[in-house]
């Protein structure tokens, strides 16, 4: 289950966090490139966290949000 919508990002990327798959599993931080391409991913006990490595992903890859559907400089 999808917890947050997919968040798009300059250049293309994507960054989502899913809820545990099943019961004792994680929830997990997922950034895909512009073709769909696996980037990175981190498991996480909570929500909380998997939101903060979302954002610590952002800032390790340098991908530029969108706001208003234009790039952040």
């Amino acid at each position: 289950m999808l917890v947050e919508a997919t968040k798009l990002h300059a250049d293309g990327y994507a960054l989502v966090v899913y809820d545990p798959p099943a019961k004792g599993l994680p929830w997990l931080a997922v950034c895909l490139g512009p073709e769909g391409r696996l980037i990175a991913a981190a498991a996480s006990s909570t929500a909380e966290a998997a939101r903060s490595k979302v954002a610590d992903l952002l800032v390790e890859l340098d991908i530029k949000p969108l706001i208003n559907d234009r790039p952040v400089h």
